[in-house]
C-alpha cells in the first residue's frame, strides 16, 4: 500500500513539473512615477503637525505638483498668545533628484503658495518651503522632511490687525507615501 502513495506522489510531482517548466513567466515593473497619497507627522514647536497630501503623476521625470492640507500649532519669532492652531492649504511644485538603480534614496525640494485659515481670525496667505529625503520600498516612500512657512504680513488698513499676522515658522517631521 506504502508503495502505491509513493509511486502515485512521483507521478504527480512528475506531470505537475512538466507542465510549469513550459509556461511563461512575465513580470510587470511598478511604475515608479505614478500618482502618490502622503502623509506626514511633524513638529513644529508645541505639538503634533499633521499633512495629508496627493502627488501628481512625476512631469519630466523629475517634478511632481503636491496638493497638500495640514493642521497644526502656529509656532514662530514674536509668537501670537496662546500658539494658535492653523490649518494650512496649499499647492507645490516639487524637484526631486535623479532615480538611480543604486542609490535608493532621493532628495527632493520644493516651492509652493499656501492659505493660512488661523481658527478665529482672517485668512493670511504666503510661500511654502519643502526640502527632504524619500527611500522607496515597493510601492511606498518614508523619509525625514523639513518645511518653512513663510507668510506674507499685509500691511493694508482692512487687512492688517495688530499683532494679529503670522510669522515665519519651521516644522520637521518624517513623511510617508504610497503609490496608486
Amino acid at each position: 500500500m506504502r508503495t502505491i502513495h509513493m509511486a502515485a506522489a512521483l507521478g504527480l510531482i512528475v506531470l505537475t513539473a512538466s507542465r510549469t517548466s513550459a509556461q511563461t513567466v512575465t513580470v510587470t515593473v511598478d511604475d515608479e512615477g505614478g500618482p502618490r497619497a502622503g502623509a506626514t507627522l511633524g513638529y513644529g514647536g508645541h505639538g503634533a503637525d499633521l499633512e495629508a497630501s496627493i502627488d501628481s503623476p512625476e512631469l519630466w521625470n523629475s517634478v511632481r505638483v503636491r496638493a497638500l492640507l495640514g493642521l497644526g500649532r502656529w509656532v514662530g519669532v514674536g509668537e501670537i498668545p496662546g500658539d494658535p492652531e492653523v490649518t494650512r492649504i496649499g499647492l507645490s511644485v516639487i524637484r526631486i533628484g535623479r532615480r538611480d538603480i543604486r542609490y535608493p534614496i532621493r532628495p527632493y525640494g520644493g516651492l509652493g503658495v499656501s492659505a493660512y485659515f488661523r481658527h478665529g481670525a482672517s485668512v493670511q496667505s504666503g510661500l511654502h518651503l519643502v526640502v527632504g529625503m524619500e527611500g522607496s520600498g515597493e510601492r511606498w516612500t518614508i523619509g525625514p522632511e523639513v518645511g518653512l512657512e513663510l507668510p506674507v504680513v499685509r500691511r493694508d488698513p482692512p487687512f492688517f490687525e495688530p499683532r494679529a499676522s503670522l510669522d515665519p515658522t519651521a516644522r520637521i517631521g518624517v513623511a510617508l507615501r504610497r503609490r496608486f
